[in-house]
């Protein structure tokens, strides 16, 4: 099988990027982190409209919820997301010692998901499946 392109992927998530760098190194993307990636500002507002600009450029997002709250700017983020129609990706990782099933977000967090995974290898395993089926993720 050929390999895939690379497609453009906003990572939409909490300070640690161990699990943006972990995708990026296991799945055919360019991935977008925000807090390494993209240049630095100095309000809360040109945060905004950088990140909001970025998720406009990509392809995809992935949004990564490790049970830490609040996650305002997450939720935030997926709404802008879900507005533009783009893909989704909404993942739960549930193999954090802090998190257990009860931290599962909101509902409506995982409605505005095209797709819903508790955690990063339920990700990484359904994309590969895909790709090996010859049927691109989004």
């Amino acid at each position: 099988m050929v390999k895939p392109q690379k497609i453009k992927v906003y990572l939409a998530g909490g300070f640690d990027s161990s699990w943006r760098e972990r995708l990026k190194a296991e799945l055919p993307i360019v991935g977008i982190d925000p807090f390494k990636d993209l240049p630095k500002v100095s309000t809360m507002a040109e945060m905004v409209t950088r990140d909001l600009r970025a998720i406009d450029t990509s392809e995809l997002v992935v949004a990564h919820y490790d049970g830490h709250v609040p996650y305002g700017g997450l939720a935030g983020e997926m709404g802008y997301c879900a507005g533009t129609g783009k893909p989704l990706f909404f993942v739960c990782d549930t193999s954090k010692p802090w998190v257990g099933r009860e931290a599962v977000p909101e509902a409506f967090l995982i409605g505005l998901a095209t797709r819903y995974f508790e955690g990063l290898d339920s990700l990484i395993d359904w994309w590969k499946t895909r790709v090996a089926a010859g049927r691109w993720p989004i």
